[in-house]
Order: structure tokens, then C-alpha cells, then sequence
């Protein structure tokens, strides 16, 4: 999620929606560049049309969707004509099936996106896109928020904080470079 929103604000969109069920997390995001914040703590899944649609006044462009399950399925609903829908994966344990009436009749494109796909079969360029997140990176317009960092002797905890979720963008894992661990 907060990669997402760094790629989007790169990009140029002017209306970034995140959601999510944490304070800290939604916090993240708000400072990376979301301009609007869904918490799911205080509204229930089934209203994000509607509260998405009032934000925008008439839905999404685009649906970048790493939960699957009920959310997958309400962002659909949540769209604008013509958005484009990337799934990235099921967090939530539930693989969305996708209604095909939302497909043909809001005119969505769907894709796929598991992670470095189209690298392996030859569809982009992998250097032309390492190139340009770098460039986005000396630009100050990616900067990974790392929220724990874990000595390599301490992988087995870096792993239960990943796996409890506590982690807020990414954990890191040092071999003993203390000048490394000490810019996070």
C-alpha cells in the first residue's frame, strides 16, 4: 500500500484513496502522499462505494487491490467507467471472483500483476523501469518507509512482526552494519 501511493503520487494523480484498518498504517500513508484515507475501523466495507464515490464524484480511475475478499469486490463496485483494475494479491485469504456485469458494464480493464511477471516473460523492459524508479528515488519521490529493522540474528522475530502485521511498509534485515541500521 504505501509503495502504491508513492507510484501514484509519481505518477501525477491528484486523488489518492487509501484504506486500511490501522491508525499508524493510514497515518503512513497520509504523509506518503494519500490525499483521502478510508479506515475501516470506523466505516464498514460495504459503504466504501459510496464513500468513495463522494470523493471523487463518480468513482475510481484506477483500483490497485493487494486484499481480495469483500474489499476486491466493493472497490469493483466503486469504480468509474472505463478504471483499470490491477489485482496484486488476496491479504485477506479470499480470492475475489469478479463480476462480469461491473466488466462489461462500467468497461473495466482488469489485470493480473504478480510480482515481476512481465519481467520474466520479456513484456517490459526491466531496465528502462529500474532506471525510472531510481530516478524517482534521486527525485525524492520514493522513499521506502521502513518501520522495523532486526539484526540477521534476529530473523526469526523480524518474521512474527511481519506476520503479525505490525510492520508499516517494510522490515529490514542488517548483517551487522550498524551505520545502515542507524538511517532507519
Amino acid at each position: 500500500g504505501s509503495a502504491a501511493v508513492e507510484v501514484a503520487r509519481a505518477l501525477g494523480c491528484t486523488t489518492i484513496i487509501a484504506t486500511g484498518s490501522t491508525k499508524e498504517k493510514l497515518d503512513v500513508v497520509k504523509t506518503l502522499g494519500a490525499t483521502h484515507i478510508i479506515d475501516f475501523t470506523s466505516f464498514q466495507v460495504e459503504d466504501l462505494p459510496k464513500l468513495v464515490k463522494g470523493l471523487t464524484g463518480g468513482g475510481v480511475d484506477v483500483v490497485y487491490d493487494p486484499v481480495g475478499g469483500e474489499v476486491f469486490e466493493k472497490s469493483l463496485a466503486a469504480t468509474a467507467w472505463g478504471a483499470r483494475v490491477a489485482i496484486v494479491g488476496w491479504a485477506s485469504n479470499v480470492q475475489p471472483s469478479i463480476r462480469t456485469n461491473y466488466t462489461l458494464i462500467k468497461g473495466l480493464t482488469i489485470l493480473g500483476c504478480r510480482a515481476g511477471e512481465s519481467v520474466r516473460r520479456g513484456f517490459v523492459d526491466p531496465e528502462a523501469r529500474m532506471s525510472k524508479l531510481f530516478q524517482w528515488v534521486k527525485e525524492g519521490k520514493l522513499k521506502p518507509n521502513v518501520s522495523h529493522t532486526f539484526d540477521i540474528h534476529k530473523v526469526k522475530d523480524a518474521f512474527e512482526t511481519v506476520y503479525q502485521r505490525k510492520v508499516v511498509g517494510k522490515a529490514i534485515i542488517t548483517f551487522g552494519n550498524k551505520q545502515l541500521a542507524s538511517k532507519y
